[in-house]
């Protein structure tokens, strides 16, 4: 007869350390947020920053997870996923497809930079 090994108490109920929590800064927050093109107020992105912290410190704590021997899987429950075959069907020519494009720049979409330091920063 086979003995189960005693069950690990919750993630929550696991001490802390203090390299278990990943805390971002508002720095991080804000960058963020920028590149997302959202707009957060002070107040928005100290929360964010707890939240976001507090996210990462779970995911942190999954990834501690002994998982060896565990059969990856896409769902839940076993499905046959059949493939396709790879092959061009009908689309659009690139004048079609660049019709109604609000900019562009010889046979491509043109969209607006959002990086720091890009060629088209405003």
């Amino acid at each position: 007869m086979k003995s189960t090994p005693p069950a690990s108490p919750p993630i929550s109920a696991r001490p802390r350390e203090a390299s278990d929590v990943l805390a971002l800064s508002l720095d991080e927050v804000r960058t963020t947020a920028t590149l997302a093109r959202l707009h957060l107020t002070d107040e928005e992105a100290g929360r964010m920053a707890q939240e976001l912290s507090s996210v990462l410190g779970h995911a942190r704590a999954l990834a501690s997870v002994d998982v060896q021997g565990v059969v990856p899987m896409t769902y839940p429950v076993a499905m046959r996923m059949p493939l396709r075959a790879d092959v061009i069907g009908p689309h659009d020519d690139i004048e079609t497809a660049l019709r109604n494009a609000p900019a562009t720049e010889a046979t491509f979409f043109t969209v607006p930079a959002i990086l720091p330091g890009s060629a088209d920063e405003e």
